[in-house]
């Protein structure tokens, strides 16, 4: 089986964000929002567990991103 964490170089998260796009028009202008609706764990065979807090229905893209890093402030 290819281990597809070293083909998306995600050894070094923990946890990974779920997020859904959803594009718009406001005023003319496309415009994107970006809604956290989950959170994704990889297991040691590089496959994902993946638990959402919400589930779009509208048609939105989903995708999983590593989450933001924090300020040590």
């Amino acid at each position: 089986m290819n281990n597809n964490a070293e083909n998306l170089k995600l050894n070094d998260h923990d946890r990974l964000a779920i997020v859904g796009v959803v594009n718009f028009e406001h005023e003319g202008e496309s415009k994107s929002r970006w809604t956290t609706i989950g959170t994704a764990f990889q297991n040691k065979d590089g496959s994902f567990n993946l638990r959402f807090e919400y589930m779009p229905v509208t048609g939105a893209t989903v995708q999983i991103r590593p989450f933001p890093k924090r300020d040590s402030n």
